[in-house]
């Protein structure tokens, strides 16, 4: 997951670009959250609700590469109401979604929304 920040002087004049790829396994484990019981899925959301990665991704070989300049085509989940929430950068709340509670976090310093689908049952919700 290329991560690039351009860099610009006071004036606005743009001095370069600073940037790092983290792989997305890496991503994929800082998203576990083993202490809470019932947790399905996890997934990473642009501020549009797009998502950036899911945990089901893990160990999978993407076919994209820096060397080919390609970014990953992402896809939305398909919950209005959640996707709504991360348009609107509402800071951090639930939805419900078959059964499930989907608990969603904003990052500060990212544009990004932390996700997790928990099952219900384990927490009598």
């Amino acid at each position: 997951m290329p991560c690039n920040q351009p860099i610009y002087d006071r004036s606005g004049n743009l001095l370069g670009v600073d940037g790092l790829d983290i792989s997305m396994d890496t991503v994929i484990d800082e998203m576990d959250i083993p202490e809470i019981a019932g947790v399905k899925e996890t997934w990473l959301l642009d501020d549009s609700g797009r998502v950036l990665v899911s945990s089901e991704e893990k160990g999978q070989k993407s076919a994209l590469s820096t060397s080919g300049n390609k970014t990953k085509a992402l896809g939305v989940l398909g919950i209005p109401e959640l996707e709504a929430h991360a348009k609107k950068g509402t800071t951090s709340g639930f939805v419900e979604d078959e059964g499930d509670v989907l608990v969603f976090a904003r990052f500060k310093a990212l544009p990004w929304v932390l996700v997790a689908r928990i099952d219900s049952l384990p927490h009598d919700l």
